[in-house]
């Protein structure tokens, strides 16, 4: 396997753009898990479950059953239905949570949404925080962030299900780093994201080989 190797040199950086040699190194900060910063799940989210696994009148021939074991499904349907508005019991949740100071009482708020009884995320939202209101700044449509997401104090870094590596910042003016790492190879919940000083380290767990293995370095611009 040809890994690919991310890196360019900080001196070739300042060739093209004319940057110091001088810049500090990033500061990387993690996210703070604050359920009181919970921002409602969006009503367009909640409501895109997947179809029915059992209908209506399969539960009600349950009911009347007089097989006990008929019984109890019919009991854990309804409870489920009672709970979740949902036979099945699926329903939207929060799979995670995190936020991002950045100092003056503003912030990053970060969203994991996923379905309840499923191994993977649905979606993931990026809220900014004013100090006054939360504000919708990015969403990952069809794909969801990894929940190992770093910031440096003023952009928001996250890896992305289909193969990016997007910055962003408070007024949601984003830069995506593609195909940072190849999505047939390595999942992307087991990739581990480590700021460096210039950049962020990438290092995940093949599903070919099953072995941790290095995938690269992203140089931040």
């Amino acid at each position: 396997m040809v890994k690919k190797y991310l890196v360019i040199t900080l001196s070739a950086i300042c060739l093209l753009c004319g940057c110091s040699l001088n810049d500090p190194p990033k500061s990387w900060t993690e996210g703070v898990a604050d359920e009181s910063r919970l921002v409602e799940i969006p009503q367009y989210i909640s409501a895109n479950v997947p179809f029915p696994t059992i209908s209506e009148s399969e539960v009600a021939l349950l009911g009347e059953s007089g097989n006990a074991e008929d019984k109890k499904l019919y009991e854990y349907y309804m409870n489920n239905y009672n709970k979740f508005g949902h036979y099945d019991g699926l329903k939207v949740g929060y799979s995670g949570y995190e936020y991002f100071d950045i100092g003056n009482n503003c912030g990053f708020q970060v969203q994991h949404y996923g379905i309840n009884q499923s191994a993977s995320d649905k979606i993931t939202e990026i809220y900014y925080f004013d100090g006054e209101r939360y504000t919708l700044i990015d969403s990952t449509g069809d794909n969801y962030a990894n929940h190992n997401v770093l910031c440096d104090g003023e952009r928001l870094y996250y890896l992305i299900s289909d193969g990016i590596l997007r910055s962003i910042d408070k007024t949601g003016s984003q830069t995506d780093y593609r195909d940072i790492y190849n999505t047939e190879e390595f999942y992307c919940p087991h990739i581990i994201m480590n700021g460096t000083e210039n950049g962020i380290e990438l290092i995940g767990y093949s599903t070919v080989t099953g072995e941790k293995e290095e995938i690269g370095i992203v140089e931040i611009k």
